[in-house]
């Protein structure tokens, strides 16, 4: 009796030893823990948000995304990646777990000089250099975003949404009665400078752009002749007076403060 009793307890420590096992294995499958210093794959899921494509432009002519992360305030990486007709790539990079980054993004066509993006945290903003050709002007849209996260087992698993939306503020003016002839578009106080990582617009200054329409372009869904057009960054609660000039006339209008992803539609008579 006394052996039968001990070999039933010994079958039954060798049980649930075995048991115990088995769930331990099973938890450390399903739920490994992330040690400092191990590195891991995390992918980016980004693209333009739908509402800024419908705002203004519709994002088309984005052919280049560049990508930098930051380690607090210092960048640590730098990308770039071909966007094909708006549509931007999903990537992956290697970082390390438990470690907090803030990602930043700006898309562009590749071939626009208006903006020195070589840090995304200091993007500086060149508007002499945008042409007074209508479609040229529409290859300067751009598009940005930044998100900080930290690396742990639901960004591993899910990756990092990303929506980048437009910056800018785009300005369209347009007269019912074209008479051709040099026109202008002014704007009071437009940022010069941009931080994509953590969105300040800065140093503001008063900018002309000038256009010689020729009056067979309208400005979009209205029947009016385009006669300037326009992306400019606003500064935050700043107001601006926009200015427009045709051959026959000067109007201007005063607006509280201009807000990024609009368009504003200037239409009069010439």
């Amino acid at each position: 009796m006394k052996n039968w009793l001990l070999n039933t307890l010994r079958t039954a420590v060798i049980l649930l030893s075995a048991t115990l096992l088995i769930t331990t294995c099973q938890q450390s499958d399903f739920d490994e823990p992330l040690l400092d210093g191990e590195t891991v794959m995390v992918s980016f899921n980004s693209s333009i948000d739908n509402q800024a494509l419908t705002r203004a432009w519709d994002g088309t002519n984005v052919d280049k995304l560049y990508f930098e992360l930051y380690v607090d305030q210092s960048r640590i990486e730098r990308k770039e990646f071909d966007v094909t007709d708006g549509n931007i790539v999903n990537f992956k990079i290697e970082l390390l777990k438990n470690m907090t980054y803030t990602a930043v993004f700006w898309a562009q066509k590749s071939d626009c000089k208006v903006y020195n993006k070589e840090k995304l945290n200091d993007i500086r903003i060149d508007y002499s250099k945008i042409s007074s050709d209508f479609s040229a002007v529409s290859n300067c849209d751009a598009f940005h975003a930044a998100c900080t996260f930290t690396v742990n087992q639901e960004t591993i698993k899910n990756g990092v949404d990303v929506k980048l939306t437009r910056p800018f503020a785009l300005i369209i003016a347009g007269v019912n009665d074209f008479t051709s002839g040099a026109t202008s578009i002014t704007v009071s106080d437009v940022a010069t400078k941009f931080n994509a990582f953590n969105y300040e617009a800065s140093e503001g200054e008063s900018k002309t752009f000038n256009f010689t329409p020729d009056g067979n372009t309208t400005v979009p869904v209205k029947s009016h002749k385009m006669i300037g057009m326009a992306y400019v960054l606003p500064l935050r609660n700043t107001a601006t007076t926009i200015t427009v000039k045709t051959p026959s006339k000067e109007s201007s209008i005063n607006l509280e403060k201009l807000e990024a992803n609009k368009k504003y539609n200037i239409l009069s008579a010439q």
